[in-house]
């Protein structure tokens, strides 16, 4: 496992510069976009116009599952099945697409009918803003099979940089909007919509030019078929409650609290997804790895790394969300310079859902390795829809617009607790040991690096940038530490420090 560390940590390295100039670009546009758009208008486009960072997150989970059978068969050696693969799943992309245009309409006609709370005067922006989402949404499940192909074949250096490229986009869109002077609310959208035709070209052209597999042609294999639109079909049901459970709370927020609250969930959300990348890019650099593990049967090796992944992701996480819950207030400030009513207490709620959501990645990477999504996808769906009911009844109790993060938080906990009894049933997971080893060590490590960030927070009172900037240093340093002596074990601190002189050596070489 040693002996991988340093391809590993290259393509983790160009998934972590990627990372953090995405994350400048992506905090930096939100506040310019706040400014131009208002807290009213931003709380619309987080409403209806949502959809499109929602398909962001599903466009990557539609990638992984391509991505999947591509690495099973690269694993297993059998390279002249590719571009069946590729091409099927061209096709499934497309049946789901339309399947998704016809479901998402039929939900948009009846929001918008009956239940859409905001100023009239901004309908006819609202209903734009949602259809050029729905063509957004198509574009980028359409380049799904593409980003699978570059991602399968660890070409992470290309994909960071039309990453890059795309955040690069968005931020000039932003800067647009000063100087047009109709409604920005459409023209942010229209612009929006160009810059995923731009990227959807790039992709395909650089696929085209670099692997064979992706040169569109009529192939067929009726197995590969039935397992792929087996898995496809159940992975994007398991989606769709994903998809259902965000939009799905937005609109009950935006039924009792209006555009207002519907903006400082956004902003919350924003947080999430900034924190979200450090996680994500790990994964992506990880998971071509660790699927061809397990199509080479190495089981042992397989869980091995599991257990590594959860305890690094958490670990990551931690690291980030202890000092933002202590400072939550202070960095609003810094970074919107305007703080929406209600998004401080919907961001430290947000923080704590993410700290157990980052056990789902792994568990679910083992559920996609197996091809044991069926009843994962089904609980999933369950459970995400609870979270819609639940929430509105909570609110319909009189509750504060905060208890839907309250019920997310408990939804999610009843449901990591599940799928690690349904992975031992299914994929043989030992779930003592998970629970031994990884569970129980990071809620230590969390209780740890958390009371001395609480003590840090309690003694350095701040009036000065210089004590806020300290206060910070000081918490992260505290979380790392804690991570490193609590959580992992003495062969995983052998595998950080090789990761970690991988990164020395390609810093030193200058990439």
């Amino acid at each position: 496992m040693i002996s991988t560390s340093k391809r590993l940590a290259q393509n983790t390295l160009f998934m972590y510069v990627r990372m953090f100039v995405l994350l400048l670009i992506s905090l930096y546009t939100s506040r310019i976009l706040l400014q131009q758009l208002g807290v009213e208008d931003f709380g619309v486009y987080n409403l209806v116009g949502s959809i499109i960072a929602l398909l962001s997150s599903i466009r990557g989970m539609f990638a992984s599952s391509t991505q999947r059978f591509l690495n099973y068969e690269m694993g297993k050696g059998h390279l002249e099945n590719l571009q069946v693969i590729f091409n099927i799943s061209v096709a499934i992309n497309l049946f789901l697409s339309i399947v998704f245009v016809v479901f998402v309409e039929a939900i948009g006609y009846w929001f918008f009918t009956y239940k859409l709370n905001i100023d009239p005067s901004r309908y006819y922006a609202a209903v734009c803003v949602f259809q050029l989402s729905v063509v957004n949404s198509v574009v980028m499940i359409m380049t799904t099979p593409f980003d699978a192909v570059i991602i399968a074949n660890e070409r992470m250096g290309f994909y960071a940089c039309i990453s890059i490229l795309e955040g690069i986009l968005k931020l000039a869109v932003v800067f647009l909007l000063v100087w047009w002077a109709g409604d920005k609310l459409i023209m942010y959208s229209v612009l929006l919509l160009c810059v995923s035709f731009i990227i959807r070209a790039i992709n395909a052209v650089y696929c085209r030019r670099h692997f064979p597999e992706s040169h569109y042609k009529m192939c067929w294999d009726e197995r590969i078929f039935k397992n792929m639109s087996s898995f496809a079909g159940w992975n994007f049901l398991g989606n769709l409650g994903f998809s259902l459970s965000n939009e799905g709370v937005n609109m009950v927020l935006n039924i009792f609290g209006g555009p207002i609250v519907n903006a400082a969930r956004g902003i919350a959300y924003q947080v999430r997804s900034a924190l979200n990348l450090f996680l994500s890019n790990a994964n992506k650099a990880i998971d071509p790895y660790s699927t061809k593990i397990y199509a080479h049967d190495d089981k042992t090796l397989f869980f091995k790394t599991m257990f590594f992944t959860s305890k690094a992701l958490f670990s990551v996480y931690m690291c980030m969300a202890v000092p933002l819950f202590f400072n939550t207030d202070s960095v609003l400030g810094i970074w919107l310079g305007i703080i929406p009513a209600y998004s401080v207490i919907f961001i430290k709620l947000i923080l704590i859902m993410g700290l157990m959501k980052s056990f789902f990645s792994p568990i679910n990477l083992l559920f996609f390795s197996a091809n044991k999504v069926k009843h994962y996808q089904m609980i999933n769906i369950v459970m995400s829809l609870m979270i819609v009911l639940f929430s509105w009844i909570v609110l319909k109790m009189g509750f504060p617009y905060y208890s839907v993060f309250v019920v997310g938080i408990v939804v999610n906990m009843m449901s990591l607790s599940i799928y690690i009894q349904l992975a031992k049933r299914e994929c043989n997971l030992n779930s003592f040991d998970y629970f031994i080893h990884v569970v129980l060590r990071t809620l230590c490590a969390l209780i740890v690096g958390g009371g001395v960030s609480f003590i840090i927070s309690s003694i350095l009172t701040y009036s000065l940038n210089v004590i806020f900037f300290l206060r910070i240093t000081l918490m992260v340093i505290s979380s790392m530490i804690a991570a490193y002596l609590i959580i992992f074990n003495e062969s995983e601190k052998l595998i950080i420090t090789a990761i970690f002189k991988g990164f020395i050596e390609r810093f030193c070489k200058g990439v």
